[in-house]
Order: C-alpha cells, then structure tokens, then sequence
C-alpha cells in the first residue's frame, strides 16, 4: 500500500538525517492514510512526523503531533495497550527536551 511504503521511506529518511524529505514523505503518508480511515496507522505516522520535529528542536509542532498519535491510540485501543505507553513516552520526552531547553 502505498501510505505503508511513504511511512516506511520517510522513517528511513529521518533514520539518515534527512528531516526535511522524511517530512514530505511522512505527510504524503499522513494524506493518504486518513482518506483511508485507517487510524491506527494514521497514529503511527503522526508519531514518526512527532520524531522528525522533535529531532529538528521543533518541540510545539511534536508536541502537537504526539497530543494527536494519543487521543487516536486512546479512541481506537484503549488505554492499557502498549501503543499507548508508547505515544505517553514519546510525549514524556520531548516535555523534558523543553523542559532542558527553558532552563539553559
């Protein structure tokens, strides 16, 4: 499919150090994978976009996105699953990084 594969190139993209093309490809996946009303994958690539901003300091637009991956993971999994916790690290790190960020 074809969100699936945008996804997969643009996690590998950022894995490389290529922020900017792992967004493009990342949001393309995002399109996609909401018209396909698949929202459990439409969680994972708001967490991998989370990633990419996180990773370039953008801490408000990751913040954005994990807020998002978990109210989706929360709705369609419930909140004991582990794609839950996964989402409330992702969030519980980047808060730190602002918080470090604020105290230098």
């Amino acid at each position: 499919e074809v969100g699936d594969t945008l996804n997969t190139m643009g996690f590998l993209k950022a894995k490389r150090g290529e922020l900017d093309d792992a967004l493009t490809l990342l949001w393309d996946a995002l399109r996609i994978r909401k018209l396909q009303e698949d929202h459990v994958k439409v969680s994972e690539t708001l967490k991998n976009i989370g990633n990419v901003h996180r990773e370039k300091k953008e801490y408000d637009l990751a913040v954005e996105c994990y807020e998002e991956c978990l109210r989706i993971r929360r709705d369609e999994l419930g909140p004991e699953n582990e794609k839950v916790a996964d989402a409330l690290i992702a969030m519980g790190n980047v808060q730190s990084e602002m918080d470090l960020k604020e105290e230098a």
